[in-house]
């Protein structure tokens, strides 16, 4: 079967099966900087990593121990007959492992901070596209063209699985949770009876850690949404999403003094703004 890579300047006439690689030209991907510590939870995340509007699929994937967030348009429409299409993949993934891929005597993929983007140029000692693809092993990852483009049926089914062993479990937690903290105060009053201070405070310190847990993840998802809604333009983006303490440090790509946006949310410890860069630490209090 034949593998083809799907650029905006492809124009064969294709009558036969075939095996499609998506340029980088027809999704939306970042790398996921905060720490996370499984590819479910990149998944979960990979929504609020991008401000898009649209019916867009986000999805995540790992490569080389790094996360990266994806977003594809469901509407997106292919100039090739459907029939014809076997699977979809992505550039990203299939073609990791080159740093520069010629794909025509104008166009080439170049790797730029583990990330494949597509421009106009063209490098004698590059790999060429047509021999890459004849001895390809495409990856299981696809994607399926039907009405929209979404997951194919063994990833939705696996991650219906994960969501529902997830959604159960976070289920089981909370009630634990609040059996614990009930239990626990049941037993403050009860030990108040008998004046014991010392497991008093302990019990104390006990229902305070739990209460800091919950808050902790709250602020966080919180965290992530207000950081999604950062006003960037297209050509803008975050390079840098990192947990520290209290807060956080940040690195985005544009030529804005972001400053009172996030003084809406946290306290800016530093920042500076050189070279289209915005850097900044951000605390809580």
């Amino acid at each position: 079967m034949k593998n083809i890579l799907y650029t905006k300047f492809f124009n064969e006439n294709i009558n036969e099966d075939v095996n499609i690689i998506l340029s980088p030209q027809f999704y939306w991907i970042k790398k996921i900087d905060i720490k996370i510590k499984s590819l479910n939870e990149a998944k979960k995340i990979a929504k609020n990593i991008f401000d898009l509007e649209g019916d867009y699929l986000f999805d995540a994937i790992k490569l080389d121990n790094t996360f990266f967030a994806i977003a594809i348009d469901k509407n997106l429409e292919l100039n090739i007959d459907k029939k014809y299409i076997k699977s979809i993949h992505l550039a990203q993934i299939e073609l990791f492992e080159y740093d520069e891929i010629n794909i025509d005597n104008n166009h080439q993929l170049k790797k730029i901070e583990d990330i494949l983007f597509c421009f106009p140029s063209y490098n004698p000692n590059a790999k060429d596209i047509k021999d890459i693809l004849k001895n390809i092993k495409l990856s299981k990852h696809s994607i399926n063209l039907f009405n929209s483009i979404e997951l194919d049926k063994s990833i939705i089914f696996s991650l219906s699985a994960i969501f529902l062993f997830a959604f159960l479990s976070l289920s089981g937690l909370i009630f634990s949770y609040k059996q614990i903290q009930n239990e626990l105060i049941n037993q403050k009053q009860q030990l108040k009876k008998y004046n014991l201070p010392l497991t008093n405070i302990q019990l104390d310190s006990i229902l305070s850690e739990l209460e800091n847990i919950q808050f902790n993840n709250i602020l966080l998802k919180k965290d992530l949404k207000f950081f999604t809604k950062t006003p960037l333009s297209k050509d803008e983006k975050f390079l840098l999403i990192q947990t520290i303490q209290n807060g956080y440090k940040i690195k985005i790509k544009t030529s804005k003094n972001l400053n009172n946006y996030f003084k809406q949310r946290f306290n800016i410890k530093s920042f500076s703004l050189k070279n289209s860069i915005y850097e900044a630490e951000l605390s809580h209090g």
